[in-house]
């Protein structure tokens, strides 16, 4: 009898912690798997940003010239329209 109940004891034990080692290891792999989303996202983020980078580098260089040369003639509502949108926005 205390052998039967001895054994139940330890079924149970044992069951609470493999139910816990699962419990731990699933909430380890959830947070790898945000980790490799986050870095991916950020990784994604850079790439866009070294493109915009270099876009405006090219459209700088581009007005410099332009503006050096006298070609630069802006339209005033086109800047009216911007100034006023950066304001108000």
């Amino acid at each position: 009898m205390k052998i039967d109940s001895l054994s139940k004891l330890l079924n149970s034990v044992g069951s609470s912690f493999l139910q816990s080692k699962n419990s731990q290891s699933t909430q380890e792999d959830a947070k790898t798997a945000e980790e490799a989303v986050r870095v991916s996202s950020d990784l994604k983020n850079i790439s866009a940003q070294e493109v915009a980078k270099a876009d405006n580098s090219k459209k700088i260089a581009d007005l410099k010239s332009r503006i050096r040369e006298g070609s630069y003639n802006p339209n005033s509502q086109d800047i009216a329209g911007a100034v006023a949108r950066e304001l108000f926005a």
